[in-house]
């Protein structure tokens, strides 16, 4: 279905998230397939199974703009005792014209629900994703363990997308090229991606009132395999958000910033709580948005629906927008900004969008099929 040069950006089945892919440039979708988790959070107020439909179809209306193209879900993180969320939602996805492709790994069991619930989704799906780890390409038996999983759904290796989640990464994180010989049938695959990601579990490490730089390894690491004479693998990030979920405290006072992905960096202008007594509140975000505008930073207000956002709220300082409305803009910005840059036109983009309304009308996003 696609070559290494196509983007697989993990993203949370929340509207933050949701909402920055029903914007996202049509022309970068034939670059890039989401893979969705659904943390129990998401359901946790659903409390009959009409209310789990409800919550689920309204998620899929959000997605229905990806009408024919495959979105990979992963729902392993959900029990449950009658039907199983994942079921619903690929049903919602394909009403609405979408291909789910459901996730599984190697530490589902057979009978789990969510196993069990994958035999139904599959039984109208032509192929699975199947997520192992370089831990598990250490064991001995890797290849056995593998062919006995997507065998239990009856899916070749040539019907599997196998994605390689390194998880957190930095400088010292084992490479690609230490562990792609443990990788079985790697050849044989319908696709292969390596997936990893360096974001911070939160931003209260990062000193506020103050403008910071984080390098992203896993993007330079994936670079690096220009030069790879195996197998190379698709790339697949986190986005601006932590490997791991964390859920949000009840009443938290979250910091006015912005996060910003540029070519290596990730660009955080960290503000203090927005509840704290005697501080600026929510107009920091006001305040940052106008810092970045007027920056070298910035791409420019054309070059995402969230790089819009920040435009509009550098002037508006009538309205400073929410928390979840911030990280919409972050995800948008992000994943136009990684997409570009596996297409290998960011630079291009980036020479335009501040003087065009509409650069994928000016530049040119040759078919992705020329990378495999």
């Amino acid at each position: 279905m696609f070559g290494y040069k196509h983007y697989v950006p993990v993203l949370r089945l929340k509207r933050a998230e949701l909402r920055a892919l029903r914007k996202f440039a049509p022309a970068l979708r034939p670059w890039t397939t989401p893979l969705l988790e659904c943390p129990p959070a998401v359901l946790r107020n659903c409390q009959t199974q009409e209310a789990v439909e409800r919550k689920l179809a309204t998620s899929a209306n959000f997605l229905s703009v990806w009408t024919g193209r495959p979105i990979f879900i992963d729902f392993s993180m959900l029990r449950a005792t009658d039907s199983h969320p994942v079921v619903a939602m690929a049903e919602h996805l394909r009403r609405n014209g979408v291909r789910p492709v459901p996730v599984v790994s190697l530490k589902v069991g057979p009978e789990s629900a969510y196993g069990q619930a994958l035999h139904s989704v599959l039984g109208r799906s032509d192929s699975l994703c199947l997520r192992v780890s370089p831990e598990e390409l250490r064991s001995t038996s890797i290849g056995e363990l593998v062919e006995t999983c997507i065998g239990r759904y009856g899916m070749p290796a040539s019907k599997v997308h196998l994605v390689v989640d390194r998880g957190g990464v930095d400088s010292s994180s084992r490479t690609f090229e230490e562990f792609a010989s443990r990788i079985p049938l790697i050849d044989a695959w319908q696709t292969l991606t390596v997936l990893a990601g360096s974001f911070p579990e939160d931003l209260s490490r990062l000193a506020p009132r103050e403008t910071h730089r984080l390098r992203r390894f896993e993007w330079r690491q994936w670079q690096e395999l220009d030069s790879w004479s195996g197998r190379r693998p698709a790339f697949g990030d986190y986005t601006v958000q932590h490997v791991f979920i964390k859920e949000s405290v009840p009443v938290p006072n979250i910091s006015a910033s912005i996060r910003y992905t540029i070519e290596d960096e990730f660009y955080v202008l960290r503000g203090e709580g927005i509840d704290n007594e005697g501080g600026p509140g929510r107009a920091q975000w006001n305040a940052w948005a106008a810092l970045l505008r007027d920056s070298a930073e910035y791409f420019g207000a054309s070059f995402s629906a969230g790089d819009r956002y920040i435009d509009q709220m550098a002037s508006d300082w009538d309205h400073s927008g929410s928390p979840a409305t911030w990280l919409e803009a972050a995800f948008s910005h992000h994943v136009t900004a990684t997409a570009l840059q596996v297409a290998g036109r960011l630079e291009q983009v980036r020479q335009i969008a501040g003087s065009t309304a509409d650069w994928t009308g000016v530049v040119n996003i040759e078919a992705p099929e020329a990378a495999l």
